[in-house]
């Protein structure tokens, strides 16, 4: 009998049109708080999924401000440059992220 209530519970919500979603939170953590000019400088994206579901085809991102060039070397490899509008943006592609995990992606 219980494993009935349980499966009629799953089918309501199928039915019900509900769609997972994930909950996720970015803190941007930078290497340095002053680079000289002509130096190199990263920064951290740490991103967190506090679900209650998996977040799937996760992507990042950050505008870089006037004056900042990428270096993929030092950069994730999952990181690329995209050229906007409003400058140069990193993205960077995570793919999922679990419920309750943490990853941190190196710019």
């Amino acid at each position: 009998m219980h494993q009935y209530q349980n499966d009629r519970a799953e089918q309501r919500d199928q039915r019900s049109g509900l769609v997972a979603v994930g909950d996720i939170a970015i803190s941007k953590i930078p290497d340095a708080t002053e680079v000289a000019a002509g130096s190199s400088a990263g920064f951290s994206l740490v991103v967190t999924n506090a679900g209650p579901s998996d977040a799937v085809d996760t992507e990042v991102g950050d505008l870089f401000p006037p004056g900042i060039t990428f270096d993929a070397a030092l950069s994730d490899p999952t990181c690329a440059i995209v050229d906007t509008p409003a400058g140069p943006f990193v993205s960077c592609a995570i793919g999922t992220l679990s419920a309750g995990q943490t990853r941190t992606v190196r710019v």
